[in-house]
């Protein structure tokens, strides 16, 4: 059916945005577990380092919010590109409108 095509898709989305993701902020994965709230704070942060200037309060909880500025201050991960962060933020609007789909 089509909604079984949305979630295998889904899947296959969300993996490779987090997997390409984490290379550059590994953190990220356990401080935003849930797929919707990681999708749209990558494509509201892009690289790691602007984390600290981004409002995230709609996207996240507060406690999230905090765990996720600190960290990205010491975070382990490599630097990548702009195109890199492009071709993520373009997997996160995927991602977004396949959940939305679903709902």
């Amino acid at each position: 059916t089509n909604l079984d095509k949305v979630d295998k898709d889904l899947k296959t989305y969300a993996m490779r945005m987090r997997e390409w993701y984490g290379w550059h902020f590994p953190e990220i994965i356990k401080i935003v577990p849930d797929t919707l709230m990681f999708a749209e704070a990558v494509k509201a942060m892009g690289m790691r380092a602007n984390a600290k200037d981004v409002n995230f309060s709609n996207i996240l909880p507060k406690t999230l919010e905090i765990k996720l500025k600190e960290t990205a201050e010491i975070s382990m991960g490599t630097e990548i590109s702009e195109k890199d962060i492009i071709s993520i933020q373009e997997l996160c609007d995927q991602v977004i409108d396949l959940i939305r789909e679903k709902e």
